[in-house]
C-alpha cells in the first residue's frame, strides 16, 4: 500500500552502490530505530549535505525507500547522540 504523502525517490540518486554505502554506514554508528526482524525500521544518513530518512518497506528483503528530512519536527529522536557521528548536514 502507497502512503498518500509519500515523496518521490529522487531522479538525481542512480548510484545505488552510493545510496547502499550510506544506508550500511548509518547503520554501523547507530542511526537507526528498532528492528523489524534483521533489519531496522528506519535509518537516518546524508547525502549531498541533506538529511534522509530511509524507512524499511521490505523487511524480508532488507530494501529501503529515502526521502529528505526538511523541518525541525521531522528530525529523529538521538538520545544517545548518534547523529553527531554523520556529515555535518541542514534543514
Amino acid at each position: 500500500m502507497r502512503r498518500n504523502d509519500a515523496s518521490r525517490c529522487g531522479p538525481r540518486y542512480t548510484d545505488f552502490d552510493q545510496l547502499t554505502q550510506v544506508l550500511r554506514e548509518s547503520i554501523r554508528i547507530g542511526c537507526i530505530s528498532d528492528f523489524v526482524g534483521r533489519f531496522p525500521k528506519y535509518v537516518w544518513g546524508v547525502l549531498d549535505g541533506s538529511l534522509y530518512e530511509a524507512r524499511l518497506v521490505n523487511h524480508d528483503q532488507g530494501t529501503y525507500k529515502g526521502y529528505p528530512l526538511e523541518a525541525e519536527d521531522e528530525l529523529p529522536q538521538d538520545p544517545n547522540q548518534h547523529s553527531n557521528r554523520l556529515p555535518q548536514w541542514d534543514l
